[in-house]
């Protein structure tokens, strides 16, 4: 995540905006962003963090197990409009 953050104002330039998303909770998301990404990252993750608590995100993906209620992969999708083109891609990892 840390290698993403750097990288941040590369992605707002290209047009894409990043949001990380994981099944634990906004509360634990800041308290991780205040005592571990931010030693990291000057400042923390400048993206928003995103809680996926039931798994619906992850699910949609193929990286979530719902028997141990947790994401396995990663997973990454962005979406572009141009005019009146649509490009999409995902990757899963």
């Amino acid at each position: 995540m840390s290698a993403v953050a750097d990288r941040y104002a590369e992605f707002q330039a290209l047009g894409v905006e990043v949001i990380s998303v994981s099944v634990d909770s906004q509360f634990v998301h800041k308290v991780w962003n205040d005592t571990e990404l931010s030693k990291m990252v000057d400042g923390g993750v400048p993206f928003h963090m995103a809680s996926d608590g039931g798994g619906a995100i992850g699910t949609v993906y193929g990286v979530y197990s719902p028997a141990q209620g947790v994401d396995f992969g990663a997973a990454s999708s962005s979406i572009r409009t141009e005019s009146s083109r649509e490009w999409k891609s995902s990757l899963l990892q």
